[in-house]
Order: C-alpha cells, then sequence, then structure tokens
C-alpha cells in the first residue's frame, strides 16, 4: 500500500494562516490609528503652545512700552495700559479684558490707535481660568491698591488641568527716562 504525496496545504493550515494574517491585520489598523490619533494630541498641543508663546512674547513688549503710568489701570481681570510697540512711531492704548463664556474665561485684547481713533477687538486665548496678578511687597497679588505701583505684572491660566503662570517684571528706572 503506497500512498503518493499529495502537494498541497491542508484545510487546518490554510485556516491557521488566515487566523495569524487578520490578526496582523488588526493590529496594524489599531496601530495606525492609535499612532494617528497621538499625532493629532501632539499637534494640539504644539498648537496651544505657540499661541502662548505668540501671546507671552506680546504681552512681555507690551507691558516693556509702558509709557504712561498715570493712566495705567490694573485689575484682575482687565488691564489698560499706553504703550510704544516696536512696530508704531506713537503710543497706542491696550486694553486686555477676561470674559466669561460658557466653555471657561475668553482673554480679548483691544487696540486704540490715538492718531487716527481706529480701534480693533480680538481674542487672545480661552481657558479654564484666567486672571492677572501684581507684583507687590515682594508677592503676587491678585487686588491691587491705587496708590501702590506694582513691580511686576504676571498672568495665570488654567487650561487643560495646567497651571501656566507668566511673570513679567517691570523695570522704573529705564521708563522714567
Amino acid at each position: 500500500m503506497n500512498r503518493e504525496k499529495t502537494t498541497g496545504f491542508t484545510l487546518i493550515e490554510i485556516l491557521v494562516s488566515l487566523l495569524i494574517i487578520s490578526l496582523s491585520f488588526i493590529l496594524i489598523q489599531r496601530t495606525f490609528f492609535i499612532l494617528q490619533r497621538n499625532i493629532l494630541l501632539v499637534q494640539q498641543k504644539m498648537k496651544n503652545n505657540e499661541i502662548f508663546y505668540k501671546f507671552f512674547t506680546n504681552f512681555r513688549a507690551e507691558i516693556n512700552g509702558i509709557c504712561d503710568w498715570k493712566n495705567l489701570q490694573l485689575d484682575s481681570k482687565e488691564i489698560i495700559l499706553i504703550a510704544n510697540l516696536p512696530d508704531f512711531l506713537y503710543p497706542v492704548e491696550i486694553t486686555y479684558k477676561i470674559q466669561d463664556t460658557s466653555e471657561g474665561e475668553l482673554l480679548i485684547r483691544k487696540q486704540k490707535n490715538f492718531l487716527t481713533e481706529y480701534e480693533y477687538t480680538i481674542p487672545v486665548l480661552n481657558a479654564e481660568s484666567i486672571d492677572f496678578l501684581f507684583f507687590i511687597d515682594g508677592e503676587w497679588k491678585y487686588e491691587i491698591e491705587s496708590d501702590k505701583k506694582p513691580d511686576g505684572i504676571g498672568v495665570e491660566i488654567y487650561k487643560e488641568g495646567e497651571k501656566i503662570f507668566y511673570p513679567v517684571y517691570l523695570i522704573y528706572e529705564r521708563k522714567n527716562e
């Protein structure tokens, strides 16, 4: 009884190989979508960081450009200042105001041109909570007495469970020139 050897695959071998190939495709697909989601999260975080960086850079330049200390109005939810900006030949009035929204708070920036009376308003950023703080007598405070001049102005932002604090220290000697 000589049986001839048949060449080919048995049904069990084909089913096992299909199972292995299917599992491989499922793992590849899951990995692809997890990576895609993580890439989107990283891109959103980078975009938020870029927005913060641009805001903090402009905020520092505007605070350092304050030219009228008498008309400076400071509150934990609103700052009004007159500043010399690098791109302008004359001072402008800048107002930062924090407004409540259904999703948290929104920081609005308004700039008024004294020469032409032109003004524009833009939303700067939104977060769960935004406050201005003032460095007085060696500590950061939310409120400022009218007779005191702060040694610094800071922004405290709570966004996505993170606290971001950005201080700008003031140099009065240079401002008095």
